[in-house]
């Protein structure tokens, strides 16, 4: 457990089922703004991608949610539909999780709560290894076969609780030494959010303007 949150829903990879859809008929400042959400959910897919985040299909998910507009405040959403597995676990993507032994990431806000590997957390990891078999390939050390064993077995062919061993030997070396951080939201703020955002959208209101964003759910 971290923060109260069950860890047993980590994932360790996550690509995209669902793009972002453009919202028409705005008035010019909130298609602006429309516009930078676009952009800041490129830049998260893109560092979930290159941190090897996109397997699964559920990190990906990243949309624009609800946009608002009460006066002179405009409020736009972005994150994940309440249906979707990302919404229990990217916060620990994308901070990653402390290690029992390492402590390691340090900034991050998560830790893991006991050295203990199975329930949903194996069943990930057993899933992940099995849709990447590849990964044994010359492999020899950590699928434990024989000489005679590798030139029979084939890829595909890898013995059920091999892959589990494996995922369970993974999921031990986790809890010890943490959960990388991925960053993406981080990121993709950056890379958004920047002082050509901030002109743009500075002349399309003919004043300067505050942005505030905040983490309730992104």
């Amino acid at each position: 457990m971290a923060n109260g949150k069950d860890l047993s829903v980590l994932e360790l990879v996550g690509s995209s089922r669902s793009g972002y859809e453009v919202i028409v008929n705005l008035d010019s400042t909130t298609a602006l703004i429309n516009k930078v959400a676009d952009q800041f959910i490129k830049r998260a897919k893109q560092r979930i991608n290159a941190k090897g985040g996109g397997d699964t299909g559920e990190m990906q998910d990243i949309k624009v949610t609800t946009i608002t507009k009460s006066g002179n405040i405009t409020n736009i959403d972005v994150g994940y539909d309440e249906n979707s597995k990302a919404k229990e676990y990217w916060r620990f993507q994308n901070y990653g999780v402390q290690g029992l032994d390492s402590g390691r990431p340090a900034a991050s806000p998560y830790k893991f709560k006991k050295y203990t590997v199975g329930g949903e957390f194996l069943e990930r990891l057993i899933k992940w290894y099995t849709r990447h078999k590849n990964y044994f390939d010359n492999d020899d050390q950590k699928t434990r076969l024989t000489k005679r064993q590798r030139k029979s077995k084939k890829l595909g062919n890898i013995a059920e609780n091999k892959i589990k061993g494996i995922a369970y030997v993974t999921g031990k070396k986790i809890k010890r030494e943490g959960l990388k951080a991925i960053g993406f939201r981080e990121y993709a703020i950056e890379n958004s959010f920047n002082d050509d955002f901030y002109k743009k959208l500075s002349k399309a209101l003919g004043r300067d303007i505050i942005i505030h964003i905040t983490k309730n759910d992104f």
